[in-house]
């Protein structure tokens, strides 16, 4: 009969249908990474699994004499399978979607959508704050790194608290570092990443100008109340870039160096993008014995710790 509208059949399969569009658009948009991306690299997969691979020093120039010496390649590798993320299903009874007339429940399948437009962000920022095994073998953030083959190790571990005079002790450590030959690896930190706790501290140490006390040696007194002060602009302004990642532990930070693309401090690999599914077959369980609709989003992804050398700070 003419006039009576679309049936509730017809708008369930819209509903489902533009929930599989809305999940393609919100996780292949230019918006479905977040800031997570700015430290953390991508590695190609193979198959199921990604593979982290850095060649160790391979000696230094110096003058040639007598026989030529000759040395192999040290390599650190480590191999990752892919895993599977993504947030709880939704099941919804079919009658609710086929007489969705005033579009909620679309509407809320979207929002579901929406919360998950990250990806694998959180997998990655929970993977962080684990300090996990980075491709030396070690915790990313450790006091016993490897160093050469004699059993020598280093750190890139901070046991203080965040601080002008701190983050000048890091800064001397990280572009000081050298190689088992005594060359210079050419780390300088361009990047601080902080707790939100340290928000403030990680803004002041960066560059912002504000009236601050100035002690007897003429660093800013940033913890001190404020009786009389300068309007001072710390010595660091225009070096570093602050990231304010709220997933870490309070009080911990991390100075990183992401200049070099090859060295990053974690890496994820791709294995299958974000995708939103619908299952709506007669035939599916959720139908046959609950004449319900399931919605869920899943993608696969490895994570791996990655170049020690390139960060340092506190992790507790």
């Amino acid at each position: 009969m003419a006039g009576l509208g679309p049936s509730g059949l017809i708008n369930a399969q819209g509903v489902n249908t533009d929930f599989v569009e809305i999940g393609r658009t919100l996780f292949g948009g230019p918006n479905a990474f977040g800031p997570w991306r700015t430290w953390c690299g991508e590695l190609p997969m193979d198959g199921i699994n990604m593979m982290g691979f850095m060649i160790g020093a391979t000696g230094s120039v110096a003058e040639i004499t007598g026989d030529r010496l000759w040395q192999q390649f040290r390599a650190y590798a480590r191999t990752v399978p892919a895993k599977k993320y993504g947030p709880p299903g939704i099941e919804i009874e079919c009658i609710q979607v086929e007489n969705d007339r005033s579009g909620a429940i679309k509407n809320r399948l979207t929002g579901y959508l929406a919360s998950a437009k990250d990806g694998f962000g959180k997998p990655v920022n929970d993977f962080y704050v684990t300090n996990p095994i980075c491709i030396d073998g070690a915790a990313l953030i450790n006091g016993s790194h490897p160093f050469d083959s004699g059993g020598s190790t280093w750190t890139n571990d901070s046991t203080t608290a965040l601080s002008a005079a701190e983050m000048a002790a890091i800064f001397q450590a990280m572009t000081g570092r050298l190689d088992e030959h005594g060359v210079n690896l050419g780390i300088r930190p361009t990047h601080l990443m902080v707790a939100g706790n340290l928000e403030q501290i990680g803004t002041d140490i960066t560059g912002a100008q504000r009236v601050m006390g100035i002690t007897t040696t003429g660093n800013p007194a940033m913890s001190a109340l404020i009786g009389s002060g300068a309007a001072a602009m710390p010595n660091w302004t225009g070096r570093l870039n602050l990231i304010v990642n709220q997933y870490m532990t309070a009080g911990t930070y991390a100075f990183m160096d992401l200049s070099k693309p090859d060295c990053m401090p974690i890496y994820h690999g791709i294995a299958k993008p974000f995708e939103a599914h619908v299952v709506d077959s007669p035939d599916a369980a959720g139908m046959v014995s609950r004449s319900a609709y399931q919605y869920y989003a899943e993608g696969y992804c490895a994570l791996l710790g990655g170049i020690p050398q390139v960060i340092y700070g506190k992790d507790t």
